[in-house]
């Protein structure tokens, strides 16, 4: 939105669960810094699997799961209209026993 790039990606914390990320530069790439990091569980894990910008909106879907339910999958929409200085959930479906 608005020019900026934004990058997602999913690393690794210093508890060892993987976890969504999404990175803004607002200088052409130059440096990025972190714009959301979304952790819905303490023990769990979150993948962001694709985004979209519109109207200068950022959508980013993907999912998440906790160790204390392993036969659901948590797939939501998470949503900023400030550049990233806030987000929030818009979205959320929980699937359960999951065909994988």
């Amino acid at each position: 939105a608005n020019g900026d790039i934004y990058v997602s990606a999913i690393i690794v914390d210093s508890t060892g669960w993987q976890r969504w990320v999404v990175w803004k530069s607002s200088d052409n790439g130059a440096t990025f810094s972190k714009a959301d990091h979304f952790v819905p569980y303490e023990e769990g894990e979150s993948y962001a699997w694709s985004m979209v910008a519109k109207n200068n909106d950022l959508y980013v879907c993907g999912s998440a799961w906790e160790l204390n339910s392993p036969n659901r999958v948590d797939w939501l929409i998470r949503k900023t209209t400030n550049g990233g200085a806030t987000w929030s959930t818009s979205d959320l479906i929980q699937s359960f026993n999951p065909p994988y």
